[in-house]
């Protein structure tokens, strides 16, 4: 559920300030993508949506070079994102598989909030959807009721009060944004392929058999009979 971010001095300082981050905003945009990407190739698709170019990194095998379409000279690579954001790290998340891949309305609801964020370019807005999508993402969440049951296991937990802070804010937001529904639909349960026709073969195997011996039986009696 944790990813690993690295924010910067001057970040920190422009983020204390109130103002606009570019690389918060990047860092933003690169979170909903994954979180709502099946394939890299959909990752990168995700991403052209909302605006941001991604390369292969030239110095940093391995890493990405993440830029802003609207100002290419704003551009950064992955590892200064945060270890979870180079190319190995998201390829390697996004092909695991482990991982649960969003249903269709959260991937709709999230690119629609995404896009509004982004047209009023309002980041703090676009942030708080980015954590929301990344404690889904990460947490393999499908209802807002599995949420709630992660939140009362870890409660009372050593060294869970932030995570299960930041659980309940993605929460209320997934709640109020309709990203989620209360409940996820059971799935039945699939039987192995072939399951019940062998076991059919194999009752009507039995009942074949008992007919052949009671067939050779009733000839049996009867041969004695006419002796």
């Amino acid at each position: 559920m944790h990813m690993r971010r690295h924010v910067d001095r001057q970040e920190m300082e422009l983020r204390d300030r109130g103002e606009c981050s570019w690389v918060a905003d990047i860092r933003a945009r690169v979170d909903v993508a994954r979180g709502i990407a099946r394939t890299p190739d959909d990752f990168q698709g995700a991403l052209r949506e909302m605006g941001v170019n991604v390369r292969e990194s030239s110095t940093r095998r391995g890493d990405w070079v993440y830029s802003l379409v609207e100002t290419p000279s704003r551009q950064v690579t992955g590892s200064r994102l945060g270890a979870s954001y180079t190319k190995r790290e998201v390829t390697g998340w996004l092909m695991s598989p482990t991982r649960k891949a969003p249903g269709p309305v959260t991937v709709r609801n999230v690119r629609e909030l995404a896009a509004g964020a982004i047209q009023v370019k309002d980041l703090r807005e676009l942030v708080a959807l980015s954590e929301a999508v990344s404690v889904v993402s990460r947490g393999g969440f499908r209802s807002l009721s599995a949420m709630d049951s992660a939140a009362s296991r870890m409660r009372g937990m050593p060294n869970r009060e932030a995570t299960v802070a930041r659980l309940e804010r993605a929460r209320q937001y997934c709640a109020e944004h309709g990203i989620l529904p209360e409940r996820s639909v059971a799935q039945p349960r699939k039987r192995p392929a072939g399951e019940i026709g062998t076991r059919g073969a194999y009752r009507t195997g039995q009942e074949a058999h008992g007919g052949h011996r009671s067939a050779r039986q009733q000839a049996r009696r009867e041969e004695r009979s006419e002796r």
